[in-house]
């Protein structure tokens, strides 16, 4: 069993995850952790209590699965979509979702593509997040900031890439740069 995330509804706790073959929802009730049945064969990754009540999770092969109050499952996704979904917010009344490729929202029963930015829209966002007035989404290399009304992309600052610039220079040449300088004709030399 791996579980991936937990959210709590009134005292129920809820997981996903996975166990075996197949996607985990299980629900602890103040008792005992019960699975519920079984839903589909996948990755299931994050879970989501939205402001109306219910519950809805993603998973891989974009699955999109809303669990109402009787704990029955509905799929919101058709199987036409094959994006996997890794997480899961609500900003302003619209459930946005990372995915392998780009973010997705789900609104009135439908799930559509959000363009956002050309090194976003079919690249990895791994996690989206809210305050009250900001959504966030983060890639392995930007970060997006949606206010509601437009988009700022930033570098990710835990992921900067820094060039490494190398300078060789053959025997007999000048070096362009003042400072030291190692051969590969000598170990541990530093001229």
């Amino acid at each position: 069993i791996s579980v991936i995330d937990i959210c709590e509804v009134d005292g129920n706790y809820f997981c996903v995850g996975r166990i075996g073959d197949n996607g985990l929802i299980a629900n602890y009730d103040g008792n005992q952790w019960n699975i519920l049945k079984k839903v589909t064969p996948a990755t299931l990754y994050s879970i989501l209590l939205k402001k109306d009540g219910k519950l809805i999770i993603c998973g891989t092969y974009g699955n999109l699965i809303e669990i109402n109050d009787n704990t029955d499952f509905t799929r919101k996704t058709n199987l036409s979509i094959k994006d996997d979904f890794y997480s899961l917010t609500e900003f302003n009344g619209v459930v946005y979702i990372g995915s392998a490729c780009g973010l997705y929202k789900f609104h009135e029963n439908e799930i559509t593509k959000v363009k956002v930015h050309e090194e976003i829209d079919s690249n990895l966002v791994f996690k989206v997040d809210c305050t009250e007035n900001i959504l966030w989404i983060f890639t392995n290399k930007l970060v997006g900031r949606y206010d509601g009304v437009s988009w700022r992309i930033f570098d990710h600052p835990d992921n900067k890439e820094y060039q490494k610039i190398s300078l060789t220079v053959s025997a007999n040449e000048k070096c362009p740069k003042s400072g030291y300088w190692y051969t590969v004709a000598k170990l541990n030399s530093r001229d």
